[in-house]
């Protein structure tokens, strides 16, 4: 069976995003037992960590939307200007 590139983008995705979550909820967990254990309220630990979580996901689509927009916020060595200073005609 033969897949095309968006299947093929569907499972990575899916295999990537479920490994995360699952390790996300792994370290949520074992954070809770110990806040718990501790005597400790679990309620500002779950609303940090779901912020936490959920930020790298946010940031990378938010990144993919973006950067053409702003390009001082690119990851490429060439919209950030430092391409030029890896070559020999770098005057600086």
């Amino acid at each position: 069976m033969e897949l095309n590139r968006k299947q093929q983008m569907a499972i990575f995705l899916t295999v990537v995003l479920t490994v995360y979550f699952l390790a996300n909820l792994y370290l949520y967990l074992k954070g809770r037992r110990a806040l718990s254990g501790a005597g400790l309220p679990v309620t500002a630990y779950t609303v940090i960590f779901l912020l936490l979580a959920s930020a790298f996901v946010a940031g990378k689509i938010l990144e993919h939307s973006y950067t053409a927009s702003f390009p001082i916020f690119s990851t490429s060595s060439e919209a950030s200007g430092w391409h030029s200073c890896y070559t020999a005609s770098c005057s600086g």
